[in-house]
């Protein structure tokens, strides 16, 4: 409002300011991930990942079916030809244990303590972690409960075929699912930037080390996140050099570099160049053009050049399918996001 003193004669007198009452509802209006996570978000998310068999389905209506607790034990099935008085022998399905293993990727930037942001990011990671190994398990019980009610309904011959020679239990007997802290240490050094001719020049934390001032913290919450799950979440840290090695990281970079006319001016528009670095290599130097802006590049069918500029050094090159030279690379936070989900 542009003249709140007009309103002063609104108030209720002796009142200072106005009161606000609200019924206590939200009145959000719903969203498409509220219909789809309406009434759980852990399925769903294992479904996207792929470690429900596609075949398997939990329509509501069997969900207060007696379903077994998780086990252990080999996957079996009951065969009415193998029943004896005492015992019902059963019809081995898998008798070695395979495990599916799922990566949960968190990052930062280790230019400080962890914050309660990232605190509460990191504590949401390996909740989702837990929670995915034990339903898991306990969808794969309905599924086996589901298997078994309708072998025992079939008969013996079918039940015989199927296991001996057909459709096999497709489930994995668990899931292990890992929290990975992704440490972007070529994050730059605020303290060791320079601007030479309109060119913003930087030193990464890789480069300084500054960032080990802070890392014990980071070890620290990770460890302490972990025993809050009881052990059963196991976590890693990597750098950037071990994401830049991934075999398949090499295509996602050759495509970025490739796509780089048409991505640049959308990553970047203000400087309209891709935002792909690497430190200098002469020893003691470590600077990098901030934003890409002199890089040059050369691609071919078997060989990806990248040809960088440094202020005082003059051009290094390096080579995208050698993974020496790739573990050098650095991206800023869009093309970086944009990396890793095409890998």
């Amino acid at each position: 409002m542009s003249n709140p003193e007009k309103f002063s004669h609104l108030l209720p007198q002796g009142e200072k300011f106005f009161r606000a009452l609200h019924d206590g509802h939200v009145h959000n209006p719903l969203g498409a991930a509220s219909y789809v996570y309406e009434k759980e978000f852990i399925k769903p998310v294992m479904r996207y990942l792929g470690v429900i068999p596609s075949s398997a389905s939990f329509p509501p209506n069997d969900e207060d079916e007696l379903v077994p607790e998780p086990s252990t034990e080999p996957t079996v099935l009951p065969g009415e030809d193998d029943v004896d008085s005492d015992n019902d022998s059963a019809i081995v399905l898998s008798e070695e244990k395979t495990c599916t293993t799922v990566i949960i990727h968190i990052g930062a930037q280790p230019n400080n303590s962890p914050h309660v942001g990232t605190i509460v990011t990191f504590t949401l990671a390996f909740i989702l972690a837990q929670h995915l190994q034990t339903e898991f398990l306990k969808l794969r019980a309905r599924a086996l409960a589901q298997r078994v009610k309708k072998a025992r309904t079939s008969s013996s011959a079918a039940v015989v075929a199927d296991a001996e020679g057909g459709d096999a239990f497709p489930w994995a007997d668990s899931l292990r699912a890992i929290v990975q802290l992704d440490l972007v240490d070529t994050a730059p050094d605020n303290s060791r930037t320079i601007v030479r001719d309109g060119i913003t020049y930087q030193q990464s934390h890789r480069v300084t080390g500054a960032m080990h001032a802070f890392l014990a913290d980071y070890h620290a919450l990770l460890a302490e996140l972990s025993a809050f799950t009881h052990g059963t979440v196991a976590y890693r840290v990597t750098n950037q050099e071990d994401t830049m090695r991934a075999p398949a990281m090499l295509g996602a970079l050759r495509a970025l570099v490739r796509g780089r006319e048409r991505l640049a001016p959308e990553l970047a528009p203000y400087r309209e160049a891709l935002t792909l670095r690497a430190a200098c290599p002469v020893e003691g130097c470590g600077l990098a053009d901030k934003h890409g802006v002199h890089n040059t590049y050369d691609v071919a069918e078997a060989e990806t050049r990248v040809t960088f500029m440094c202020p005082e050094h003059g051009p290094h090159t390096l080579v995208l399918e050698d993974a020496d030279d790739r573990a050098r690379i650095e991206l800023n936070t869009p093309l970086r996001n944009l990396a890793r989900a095409l890998v």
